[in-house]
C-alpha cells in the first residue's frame, strides 16, 4: 500500500482500487487457501441461536471453552487464538490471556505467529475448545466481511481511514484511496483509478549447429516453437530472439505476451 500511494501521491490522491461492496459473509481471516481441506473453509460450529448479529455490530467470532462459537462485537476484549505455521518449525496452536480488541490480536498473531487460529474441523475444534479457560472466549480467524476484490483474490488487507459504514447512499459502494488511506463511496462516481497487469517471460535457450544468422533458419525454429506452444493448448504468447553474445550459434527465444495479457 506504501508503494502505492508513493507512486500515486504526485499525481493522484484519490482514485479507486479494486475493492468493492458485496453479499455479506463469514470468513477466516487466514487466506491461504492451501490451508483447508475440502470443505473446510465452510466447517462452523455455532451455539444455539449464533450467530445473532444483534444490534447489527456483532461482526468477529470466538469459541467458549464447550465449543460453541459465538458472534461478537469486534472491539470486545477477550483472549485469542493464535496459529503458527511458519517454515521451519511444527505447526501451532497458541492461545494469548491477554485480553485484546479482534483486529489487535490479529496484529498481534500476523507479527509474532502466522494469523488468527482458523478452525477447520470438528476434531480441531474439540482440540482447542480445552485451551479456553472455563467462562471465558476465546477470538478466532473468523469475521463478517462484505468486501471483495474485482479480480477475485482473497486478501482480507484493509487500510480504512475510518470504519467503512457511511457512503453517499447513491448506489452500490466500492473503496477508493483518498490522501493515502481507504474511504467508501458510491461506485457510480466519475474517478481517476489504478490497474495492474501480470506478464510472464519465460527464456529457452537453444544450442545448435547451424548459421543463427540466417533468417530462413531462425524462422523455421520459430514456427516449431509456435506450432508447440499450440499443441499444448497456448495460444496468447509471442516469440522473441535474444543472441547469445558469449557462446556462438546460441539463440534465447522469448515467449512474451502482449501487453496485459497472460501467458
Amino acid at each position: 500500500m506504501n508503494g502505492v500511494v508513493d507512486k500515486m501521491e504526485n499525481t493522484f490522491t484519490d482514485f479507486w482500487i479494486g475493492l468493492y461492496e458485496d453479499v455479506v459473509t463469514w470468513r477466516w481471516s487466514m487466506s491461504d487457501e492451501g490451508h483447508y481441506g475440502d470443505g473446510e473453509a465452510e466447517f462452523r460450529n455455532w451455539g444455539d441461536g449464533e450467530p445473532t448479529n444483534e444490534s447489527g455490530i456483532q461482526h468477529c467470532a470466538g469459541i467458549q471453552h464447550m465449543g460453541q462459537w459465538k458472534d461478537q462485537d469486534c472491539d470486545l476484549l477477550h483472549y485469542f487464538l493464535c496459529f503458527d505455521g511458519r517454515s521451519g518449525a511444527p505447526e501451532t496452536k497458541i492461545l494469548v490471556e491477554t485480553a485484546m480488541k479482534w483486529t489487535d490480536a490479529q496484529r498481534y498473531c500476523r507479527e509474532y505467529h502466522t494469523d488468527l487460529l482458523s478452525v477447520r474441523n470438528q476434531a480441531e475444534n474439540l482440540e482447542i475448545q480445552s485451551m479456553v479457560p472455563a467462562g471465558k472466549l476465546a477470538w478466532i480467524g473468523l469475521f463478517i466481511d462484505s468486501w471483495k476484490w474485482s479480480d477475485g483474490s482473497y486478501s482480507t488487507f484493509r487500510y480504512w481511514s475510518s470504519r467503512p459504514h457511511n457512503s453517499s447512499g447513491e448506489g452500490p459502494n466500492c473503496a477508493h484511496v483518498y490522501h493515502r488511506k481507504w474511504s467508501v463511496r458510491s461506485c457510480d462516481t466519475e474517478s481517476m483509478f489504478l490497474c495492474y497487469y501480470y506478464k510472464k517471460r519465460s527464456v529457452v535457450k537453444i544450442s545448435i549447429n547451424s548459421d543463427m544468422s540466417d533468417p530462413v533458419i531462425r524462422q523455421q525454429i520459430l514456427n516449431q516453437l509456435e506450432a508447440d506452444m499450440k499443441r499444448k493448448g497456448i495460444t496468447d504468447f509471442k516469440i522473441r530472439w535474444l543472441t547469445s553474445r558469449r557462446v556462438s550459434h546460441k539463440e534465447a527465444p522469448q515467449y512474451m505476451p502482449p501487453e496485459g495479457g497472460e501467458t
